[in-house]
């Protein structure tokens, strides 16, 4: 076993031979698709490694890159958006970032999917006129966290590859690679197998090359499309409700009041978040989903009251608790769908419903009108003082 491949053995080791041997090859097609310039765009997404510190992704990183450039670009993707942001991305160089991601920060995404996605963009040197080209080069980025981008669509997603490094090393029991390094005087594992092994990586790449040649697209691991799919409900505000809370049928349709009142209950309770989110928001998010299966339009699905509609879903008949919803007895009431209750009932709010129901925590899974919902009567003004006072 060479130096290169007893890296990889050892840093996807936690893993079954199986997913150890889907994750390598996976490294191998990347990394020989990287020394292609006249590629397919699903040649061209972006490696990200996700791991703890000492997981071995930074070794990974140097090894991928060092095979094409000892001096990559190192933009951060918030500089992109800056007058020069792009000046670095006029040599073919590997843009490599070892922690390309704020825990706290969401990332502007249009400049980035013009370079990973391999369109032209526009570049303004310094002193100079500025410049039409394209990027051909890998883009190879570790980080400790999730990734965040402000993209509801799935542009990023789909020019992004998930990788994660979960075997941590002991720094003080080194091992492998990393513990022949250093009796050959070299600092870092990933420096001794680019000054022994540089060709036979090469060799390793070629044949990932050939293979992702053939193939047209990578082919990604299991865990790295759950990642991608993280990735995805974290960038769309609808993402999550509609998978957890929303069913399918073409026969339904419900009202958008409906439809962002249980969202705002289930943002706030999966998310801890007050924020007043705006139904022009939310309405953008669900388009942004691109969902074959949910049809909408402001204009067409409207009555004659002016209450716009979404086709084609309904409330799941088992769904998972999502908290208690405020809401009026002039919520809409549909036989296929949830009927929520208001949250609290107040002295200007006493309303009593009248329907048979079965509920699980909060969320009625079914009802039967029994009546009608009335306001209750004010105390009459006949009564004793004393006993309005205790009313009150």
């Amino acid at each position: 076993m060479s130096l290169g491949e007893q890296m990889l053995a050892h840093a996807f080791a936690d893993r079954s031979k199986e997913d150890a041997k889907a994750n390598i090859e996976l490294l191998q097609d990347f990394e020989g698709a990287a020394l292609i310039d006249n590629k397919s765009k699903a040649l061209r997404r972006a490696l990200i490694a996700i791991g703890d510190s000492n997981s071995g992704k930074s070794a990974m990183l140097d090894v991928l890159s060092g095979l094409i450039t000892d001096d990559p670009i190192a933009t951060p993707i918030a500089d992109l958006a800056s007058n020069h942001g792009m000046q670095s991305f006029i040599r073919r160089a590997p843009w490599v970032l070892h922690e390309a991601f704020d825990q706290s920060a969401w990332h502007i995404s249009s400049k980035a999917k013009l370079i990973l996605g391999g369109d032209f963009y526009e570049v303004n040197p310094k002193g100079k006129n500025a410049i039409s080209m394209s990027f051909t080069a890998p883009a190879i980025w570790a980080t400790n966290h999730e990734p965040k981008f402000k993209e509801s669509t799935k542009a990023m997603i789909n020019r992004m590859i998930m990788m994660r490094f979960s075997n941590v090393f002991n720094t003080k029991n080194e091992i492998g690679t990393a513990a022949e390094a250093r009796k050959r005087k070299y600092q870092e594992p990933q420096e001794f197998v680019l000054a022994e092994e540089k060709s036979g990586i090469l060799n390793w790449a070629l044949i990932g090359a050939q293979r992702a040649i053939k193939n047209g697209c990578f082919e990604d691991t299991a865990e790295g499309l759950e990642a991608l799919h993280e990735v995805r409900l974290d960038s769309n505000l609808a993402a999550g409700f509609v998978e957890e809370c929303i069913d399918f049928d073409p026969r339904i349709r419900m009202p958008f009041p409906d439809f962002n009142a249980a969202f705002m209950s289930w943002w706030k309770e999966h998310r801890g978040d007050e924020r007043k989110i705006s139904p022009e928001q939310i309405g953008r998010a669900l388009k942004a989903l691109s969902h074959a299966r949910i049809a909408l339009d402001r204009h067409k699905f409207k009555d004659k009251k002016g209450i716009r509609y979404i086709c084609g879903i309904k409330f799941m008949k088992l769904v998972k608790h999502i908290g208690t919803i405020r809401s009026t007895p002039s919520t809409h009431l549909d036989s296929d769908r949830v009927m929520i209750l208001p949250a609290s009932r107040t002295r200007s709010q006493m309303f009593r419903p009248r329907f048979r129901l079965e509920k699980i925590g909060g969320i009625i899974l079914s009802w039967s009108r029994s009546g009608t919902t009335q306001p209750r009567q004010k105390p009459s003004l006949n009564i004793p003082m004393k006993r309005r006072t205790r009313l009150c």
